[in-house]
């Protein structure tokens, strides 16, 4: 009898493993959208830029997986997310959205499982 050990990374980012050797497989692909309420300006347009989002109140999610990636986005464009309010509970951001106190950039199904 011949015994395999395998040993499982699972990363929130494909580019994680970049220059590496190892094979993967992509587990599933989710959209980032930005949050707000119902009743807010950006209601009305059709798209929104970080720019936009920028003079607006943002919630600030402290666990979220991208939130360096969108540091250095924002720093490459001279954009300053200003978190208002900063949270690591994503229910609790979901619920000051709703509320209309500010923005957010979330994973699209949270705000499903959230409803």
């Amino acid at each position: 009898m011949v015994v395999v050990e395998r040993q499982v990374i699972i990363l929130p980012l494909p580019h994680a493993i970049i220059g590496t050797t190892l094979p993967s497989t992509r587990l599933y692909q989710e959209r980032y959208v930005v949050a707000f309420n119902p009743a807010h300006r950006f209601n009305q347009l059709t798209n929104i830029t970080l720019k936009d989002i920028q003079a607006e109140p943002y919630l600030d999610r402290l666990n979220c997986e991208l939130r360096e990636d969108l540091r250095s986005v924002c720093r490459d464009r001279e954009i300053n997310l200003y978190a208002t309010y900063r949270s690591n509970s994503e229910e609790w951001i979901v619920n000051m959205v709703r509320a209309g106190i500010g923005v957010a950039l979330m994973p699209e199904y949270t705000l499903y499982q959230s409803q």
